[in-house]
């Protein structure tokens, strides 16, 4: 083979191999994944998009993020950059009760679309956290034989359950049954049968369609 025909074959290889030509391989669309969290009126949530080009993150891409709702209220558009982990965030105040939505769109460096995260669906009224925050319960002694026993639940669902119970050698045992009312509270008034030793109390709620099972912390009623 002649010098000028192998010079000639290099170059062509180099071509084809080289980044931006004509039939270098394209590199792969990117995935967006977005997560959206439920969360409580008034509360402070935040959506994040990660995204990956064949698996990797993809840092330093520009992303345009619009919410609707919940409630009458949106947001947006927003922008963030992704980080090092592929991922930008987008925190907001969830000011109504209802089902809300929020899109993340990736913009590239000439400012043309790269793909818009499906628009990903949450309810505020659900709350994230299952943690006892909604229940209460309050007592004190009537001095006249009997406790008086209170459970309210703020945003709970007026045909929720609710049960009172009380430790007994130790152990808890049911002592009263009652359908939250409209007001969101519930009163008892209990026999005291410890005299001066200190009784405790502690109450559950079911679950309704408006809020979560709940338990509420335990008290102690002289």
């Amino acid at each position: 083979m002649s010098p000028r025909r192998t010079v000639l074959l290099l170059v062509a290889a180099l071509l084809v191999l080289a980044p931006g030509s004509a039939r270098a391989v394209a590199a792969s669309a990117p995935v967006l994944d977005l997560v959206v969290p439920a969360g409580r009126e008034g509360q402070e949530v935040t959506a994040a998009l990660t995204v990956t080009v064949d698996g990797a993150p993809a840092e330093g891409l520009a992303v345009t993020f619009r919410r609707t709702g919940p409630g009458p209220s949106a947001g947006g558009p927003v922008e963030a950059l992704t980080d090092a982990a592929g991922t930008a965030t987008y925190t907001y105040r969830l000011d109504g009760v209802g089902h809300y939505s929020v899109e993340a769109e990736v913009i590239d460096a000439e400012g043309n679309s790269s793909g818009t995260g499906v628009s990903a669906y949450a309810d505020s009224s659900v709350v994230v956290c299952r943690c006892w925050i909604n229940a209460s319960i309050e007592a004190r002694d009537a001095q006249d034989g009997h406790d008086v026993v209170g459970v309210a639940q703020r945003r709970g669902g007026a045909d929720a359950v609710v049960r009172l119970f009380r430790f007994r050698d130790g152990r808890p045992e049911r002592i009263r049954r009652s359908v939250l009312g409209e007001d969101g509270v519930v009163k008892w008034r209990v026999d005291d049968h410890n005299g001066r030793a200190r009784t405790r109390y502690y109450a559950t709620v079911s679950k309704t369609s408006a809020s979560f099972a709940e338990r509420t912390r335990t008290i102690r009623v002289r």
